[in-house]
């Protein structure tokens, strides 16, 4: 490089931090059912007893339409039940956290002799008031009957609903466990109490509960989201195998789930991809990319855990002393793109910059493909610079150079702000055709 040197020393490699990487998916496909929030009323008066069952649509916006009796015991009840839900305020379903349209079932249960009924059954009232939205009323009820009947399996369950209609999704769960068997009426309200006290799980690393709550909510409903659910719980439990194979399920069962849309299908897929990267089976990961790519090319999850994957593998070959290897994965993760591509390829052209006779023709190829991805990337930008300079082409050195300050200063990059510096003092500066010594930098946290 007719003397030109460039410090080897000078330029630290980008340390990869996991905590970058894009989080597993866990909240697809979840429904929750919409709520009465407040009972309607009626000016018919109520016939006697009996249970009339209505269904009604409930709209994203909390509108709503009556649709149709389901089944009344006392046909003369109906008038009044049907004026009661037109008169009722709801709140909308979910889906993966999003409003959507859903039906409400509405039971009505009337008792015309009130204090003969409680007598007889005194869960009566309770049930009542879930069914009539007072969960508060019917929660702090059950728990005073619960007190003296701790082991009653009706008492347990209406507990679990109303605790899962306040939002209180673990002491849902736990009333739905304590329960016993869940009643097939309350089967779907019990799943989503353990779903979201899993993934509630799942949020604060407690990996046991996280398993322990996914399980019950797949025996309550098997399919592709619960499944999906258990594989990100098993991950937090640092089951990997486990993982895997929930994620499997998972993805046999997606293209069957009618609920499901193409992004929640890559979700699944993502994961186990991740999974697959992350338990070193980089080659079934890779495999199952373009599938991913095909259901939802936004998500970069399973591409992410990929070049991770090979980040990996460079950082354990720098430590072994073992550059060309090192230099070979941070290209092969690159060449996967997502968004810490282009962190590899900084890396990779840093790396090069520090071999004995640096190739300066390919550190400025490999930065290119850096900043391509990402062009102000501080690094990068120092790396061609650096590279132009030891090519003779001084202009060109001093602008990447300044674009490497610029973007080191904005970002808090003091190695680079500093290096970037040095490089354009030395270019600008004397000129005697042979480079200081660099200062030497940490590696980036």
């Amino acid at each position: 490089m007719n003397g030109r040197i460039f410090a080897a020393a000078a330029v630290a490699v980008v340390s990869y931090a996991i905590s970058s990487l894009p989080a597993f998916g866990d909240n697809l496909g979840y429904y929750t059912p919409p709520k009465l929030v407040k009972q309607g009323t009626s000016t018919t008066p109520v016939a006697g007893d009996g249970t009339v069952v209505i269904q009604v649509l409930v709209n994203p916006d909390s509108s709503f339409k009556v649709q149709k009796i389901i089944r009344s015991s006392n046909p003369e009840d109906n008038q009044a039940a049907m004026e009661i839900a037109n008169s009722a305020k709801y709140a909308p379903g979910t889906k993966g956290g999003k409003k959507i349209p859903a039906f409400y079932t509405y039971r009505l249960k009337f008792v015309v002799n009130t204090k003969t009924s409680a007598a007889a059954n005194p869960l009566a009232t309770y049930d009542a008031e879930v069914h009539a939205g007072h969960y508060v009323d019917a929660r702090n009820g059950l728990q005073s009957y619960l007190q003296s009947h701790p082991d009653d399996p009706q008492a347990n369950a209406l507990l679990g609903v109303a605790e899962f209609f306040l939002n209180n999704f673990a002491d849902s769960a736990a009333a739905f466990s304590k329960a016993g068997t869940v009643p097939s009426q309350y089967a779907t309200v019990a799943a989503n109490a353990y779903a979201k006290a899993a993934q509630a799980a799942i949020a604060t690393k407690n990996g046991a509960a996280a398993v322990a709550y996914a399980t019950k909510a797949k025996a309550l409903t098997p399919g592709a989201p619960t499944w999906n659910l258990l594989g990100n719980a098993e991950l937090v439990n640092n089951d990997y195998p486990a993982a895997i194979q929930s994620f499997e399920q998972a993805r046999m069962l997606s293209p069957n789930d009618p609920k499901l849309d193409p992004k929640e299908r890559g979700t699944i897929m993502a994961n186990l991809i991740a999974a697959y990267a992350d338990s070193d089976q980089i080659d079934k990961a890779v495999a199952l990319l373009p599938e991913m790519k095909q259901l939802d090319p936004d998500n970069m999850v399973g591409i992410s855990h990929v070049v991770d994957y090979y980040a990996k593998k460079a950082q354990a070959a720098i430590s072994a002393g073992k550059t060309l290897d090192a230099i070979a994965a941070y290209e092969k993760g690159g060449s996967y793109g997502g968004p810490l591509a282009h962190s590899m390829y900084t890396n990779e052209a840093l790396l090069l910059m520090r071999q004995v006779r640096p190739d300066w023709v390919q550190v400025k190829s490999v930065a290119d493909k850096a900043l391509a991805l990402k062009p102000d990337d501080a690094r990068a930008n120092l790396a061609a610079g650096v590279a132009l300079y030891n090519q003779r082409n001084n202009d060109g050195a001093v602008s990447y150079l300044e674009k490497a300050e610029s973007a080191a200063k904005a970002s808090g990059d003091t190695d680079a702000y500093n290096m970037a510096q040095h490089w354009i003092t030395e270019i600008t500066g004397a000129g005697s055709g042979i480079s200081k010594p660099a200062p030497t930098t940490k590696p980036s946290p």
